[in-house]
């Protein structure tokens, strides 16, 4: 065998050897790539200090007299089984069990979708997202396809379906997200004197119409 032939053999053997490990490490490939291009594309400012608004020292209505205050807090993706209250979870949730132990606990209770932005959506407007139009967790292009090596990996009793189409017609990534004529839970409490406010995960547009609704972002 002459001497380019060898090293054709080689390099022949050097590439597939890579592509085979490329290929099965595939899904850390994807994370990774995935990752680096949210750090990169995302500006995080650093860390400061908040200072949040003081109320008066003394209140001009007596605590009877007042409306309760509203804090809604929402788990993203959380189950049934992941809190210690209900006797599951890999880890112990004590403040949550506190809440629950000295709160009204609902141990029967169904979420309008299965799906993550469009339920939060529901629960920020008490509507189906039938009636509003947002069904569908916005996804940049290129998702699905994430989504679909991850999920259809054989280990799933059922495949996830992707309907091409309906990708095809959907509006820009940017311009997806809940309608702005809809009327918020803030939007409602906001008439009836409460000082409303938004802090942490949003995922309901990035567009200046949906950001507006967000009374975090006012």
């Amino acid at each position: 065998m002459k001497k380019w032939q060898i090293y054709s053999l080689a390099a022949a053997v050097i590439v597939a050897g890579l592509a085979g490990t490329a290929y099965a490490f595939r899904k850390d490939i994807v994370l990774y790539a995935v990752a680096t291009r949210a750090r990169d594309a995302t500006n995080v400012a650093p860390n400061r200090e908040i200072i949040w608004e003081k109320g008066p020292e003394a209140a001009s209505v007596p605590a009877d007299k007042r409306p309760p205050n509203i804090v809604v807090i929402l788990a993203d993706d959380l189950g049934f089984n992941d809190i210690s209250y209900f006797g599951g979870g890999l880890i112990e949730t004590p403040n949550i069990d506190a809440l629950a132990k000295t709160g009204a606990n609902f141990s029967h209770a169904y979420a309008g979708t299965a799906a993550c932005a469009p339920s939060r959506a529901m629960i920020m407007t008490g509507r189906y997202g039938t009636r509003t139009g947002f069904e569908f967790t916005p996804t940049p292009p290129g998702m699905t396809t994430i989504v679909d090596l991850f999920y259809n990996d054989g280990t799933r009793p059922h495949e996830m379906i992707f309907d091409k189409q309906a990708a095809e017609n959907a509006p820009p990534f940017r311009e997806q997200g809940l309608p702005g004529s809809e009327i918020t839970l803030a939007e409602a409490l906001k008439p009836q004197g409460y000082h409303t406010m938004h802090i942490g995960k949003w995922h309901l547009g990035n567009s200046p119409g949906v950001h507006s609704q967000c009374p975090g972002l006012r």
